[in-house]
């Protein structure tokens, strides 16, 4: 746990949020032009399958990077 005294460790970190929360946003635009033209009920369904995967994807990722350190 001497990682968490290094502030490399917190500036990486925070760096990976800021990331994270820039390609989110923009997962969240690409989603919503793909599922434009479907019904409502399948526009929920896109938006719920997508926010299922990219949380699954966002927590691989991060499992595989502190992984690798």
């Amino acid at each position: 746990m001497d990682i968490l005294l290094h502030p490399e460790f917190w500036i990486g970190l925070l760096k990976i949020i800021w990331v994270n929360l820039l390609l989110s946003g923009d997962n969240a635009v690409v989603i919503a032009l793909a599922a434009r033209s479907l019904p409502p009920k399948q526009q929920k369904q896109a938006d719920r399958k997508s926010t299922r995967l990219n949380s699954s994807h966002r927590c691989i990722s991060y499992a595989v990077f502190c992984l690798k350190k």
